[in-house]
């Protein structure tokens, strides 16, 4: 419940999930309805058309595997970082992609992924730039978990 509450108020830097085991991509895909990008350098093309595309249609995308900030991902995390969310209708919203100039929707929102286990195995540029929510178990949310598992058996 943290993580959303982090998720939904980060509001000025697009956020930064540490999730080294996978656990939270089936949650934050079915909650959020997100477009999945998995990033690697083989998928150059295809990863920048997914992003054209969801600047215009103001889709959500969850770039997963992304360890550090390169050319493709740079100008996302710099235009939500200098953007804000009372200018709508002015060139803020424009923002230049791959040597494109782009119209970016307001409500274009993206979700950055790592499976690195700590912020030191990350770029200080990628976490500079982003919020960052630490999704691996601690005995908080193991006890969370037990607690939510115990008080459906005695709803039910």
């Amino acid at each position: 419940m943290k993580n959303h509450t982090i998720i939904i108020k980060s509001i000025e830097y697009p956020p930064l999930l540490i999730d080294p085991f996978g656990q939270y991509d089936q949650w934050i895909e079915k909650y959020y309805n997100l477009e999945n990008i998995h990033f690697d350098d083989q998928s150059k093309h295809n990863v920048v058309m997914s992003i054209e595309q969801s600047f215009l249609s103001a889709s959500k995308i969850y770039i997963k595997n992304c360890n550090k900030l390169n050319s493709l991902l740079y100008p996302l995390a710099q235009w939500k970082a200098t953007s804000q969310e009372s200018n709508f209708n002015d060139d803020s919203n424009l923002i230049i992609y791959c040597g494109r100039r782009l119209y970016c929707n307001p409500s274009f929102r993206f979700y950055f992924h790592t499976t690195c286990d700590s912020l030191d195995k990350v770029s200080s540029s990628l976490s500079l730039l982003t919020t960052s929510i630490n999704c691996q178990y601690s005995v908080e949310t193991l006890l969370d978990d037990l607690r939510q598992q115990i008080l459906k058996i005695q709803a039910s």
